[in-house]
């Protein structure tokens, strides 16, 4: 296994877990100031990290680092496609809701904004177990079953 691969994937790993775990705990304590440069920051480190998982993707002859890349890389396009998936149709209720008269519409919209807080914070904490749990393998040097999704 080339060390310099190893390196680079577990400084991937551990910037999505860093970015992960702040978009979490940002939203659990419930900070409401919106700092577009706080969000523009973690987006920021997960694209590096994806960056750097797709060049030693690439550059690696090293099957362990080559399944550790994919399974990396599959965790974060799930987890954003999940995420946005989420957003989007809750937040289209919500337009919904606005927009129209319908007393059933504007009572569910309040359970509706808890169903996809709750939600994404489920996928956030999906994402950074798999991001531990990748971390863990590749620290051991052992070979992660990227098919799998647990």
């Amino acid at each position: 296994m080339n060390p310099t691969h190893k390196n680079i994937l577990i400084v991937a790993y551990i910037l999505e877990m860093i970015t992960a775990v702040c978009h979490l705990l940002w939203n659990l304590l419930g900070y409401k100031n919106n700092n577009d440069l706080l969000g523009i920051s973690y987006l920021a480190l997960m694209i590096m990290g994806l960056i750097l998982a797709y060049i030693v993707r690439f550059k690696s002859k090293d099957e362990v680092i080559y399944h550790h890349s994919i399974y990396y890389t599959r965790s974060f396009w799930v987890y954003l496609l999940v995420l946005t998936l989420i957003i989007s149709v809750g937040l289209g209720f919500i337009f919904l809701a606005v927009s129209t008269n319908s007393s059933i519409l504007h009572n569910s919209m309040f359970y509706m904004s808890i169903f996809v807080v709750v939600l994404s914070h489920i996928i956030i904490i999906w994402f950074i177990y798999r991001m531990i749990k990748g971390l863990v393998y590749l620290w051991r040097e052992q070979d992660i079953h990227f098919k799998s999704w647990k």
